[in-house]
């Protein structure tokens, strides 16, 4: 019969989660242990995808650029768009200024603006949405 140090055993048992072991095998002159662990009984259900009529895809306008957010190409002037407004794919929707040079970003796609997440004159960094756009209908 094998002596059994319940604390070697519990280390053992501590390595294996850590490493993330399925199966261990410890052999000594006194004999074998062999300590074995299903991860699916851990694993979490299954989620339900949404199909594409439950959620439209939305298109995310970023900034391309670090600068002030601006709305139109001159300070007061008329927005290059709205909320509601049907945009192409390659539209100048913004403009974010950098060290006194306006850029203008574009959108990714065609869809219509659903949301203008940052005020006109604000600081934008890069990457920072600015913009959703939800698929306009064909």
């Amino acid at each position: 019969m094998v002596n059994i140090d319940f604390e070697k055993l519990r280390k053992l048992v501590e390595l294996m989660n850590s490493a993330q072991l399925t199966e261990l095998t410890i052999r000594t002159s006194e004999g074998r242990i062999t300590i074995k662990r299903d991860f699916t009984l851990f694993a979490p259900p299954p989620q339900e995808q949404p199909t594409q009529q439950e959620q439209p895809k939305q298109t995310m306008i970023t900034s391309s650029w670090v600068g002030t957010f601006h709305r139109s190409y001159t300070p007061g002037g008329k927005p290059l768009v709205e909320v509601g407004d049907l945009v192409e794919e390659g539209q100048v929707v913004c403009v974010v200024e950098s060290l006194k040079v306006p850029n203008e970003i574009r959108s990714p796609a065609r869809g219509i603006v659903a949301q203008i997440l940052v005020d006109d004159g604000q600081v934008v960094e890069y990457g920072q949405p600015l913009m959703i756009l939800e698929p306009a209908g064909e």
